[in-house]
């Protein structure tokens, strides 16, 4: 009895380590924290307490602070803005420097590591990164290709609405989007 004791303490130890670095792993790898990944695990399986809900809460101290940033007037607005003075033709200068650094640094990265992908923000990448027109011509269409859908509270981490922004806010420098792709994308 003893013995069977033992084993089944071992295997329940074993378990919990397990589902500890799996945790730990999918934090990381979907760039969420621990906390989202046990409120999505809990909503899932149905297993409602107030207190649970209490403890995953998180904390209050941001709570008072109110966002007061300014919408760029030039695209990209969301992320690198240093490509705002860009024409959108040829090579991203400021990609093109972050591309020079690795080199520099010895760090192998291809010019095109994003190129001939079929997900919207690998053509995108290899646009600023090469300057292949087409390549954003190919994320434009893969953009109005996708059905749009109003966001929904329960989507978690899964939805990939910050993608089609930021993916259309950095194709608003390509010049040759046309304006009702453009009024799609706002």
């Amino acid at each position: 009895m003893r013995a069977l004791f033992k084993w089944l303490f071992g295997l329940a130890l074993t378990a919990a380590a397990v589902a500890a670095i799996s945790g730990i792993w999918a934090a990381r790898h979907y760039d969420v924290s621990l906390r989202f990944l046990l409120e999505q695990a809990l909503a899932r399986s149905g297993f409602d307490s107030p207190r649970l809900d209490e403890l995953l809460q998180p904390s209050d101290r941001y709570a008072s602070l109110t966002q007061d940033g300014v919408i760029r007037a030039a695209h990209p607005r969301i992320l690198l803005p240093g490509l705002a003075a860009w024409d959108g033709i040829g090579v991203a200068p400021l990609m093109a420097e972050r591309l020079a650094l690795y080199r520099t640094a010895g760090v192998a990265i291809a010019d095109s590591h994003a190129c001939g992908r079929k997900h919207v923000m690998g053509p995108v990448m290899c646009w600023l990164t090469t300057g292949d027109g087409g390549e954003a011509r190919q994320a434009a269409n893969l953009l109005l290709q996708q059905p749009w859908t109003p966001p929904q509270v329960d989507q978690g981490a899964g939805n990939s609405d910050w993608e089609r922004a930021l993916a259309f806010d950095l194709l608003g420098k390509f010049p040759e989007i046309q304006a009702y792709e453009r009024e799609i994308g706002r």
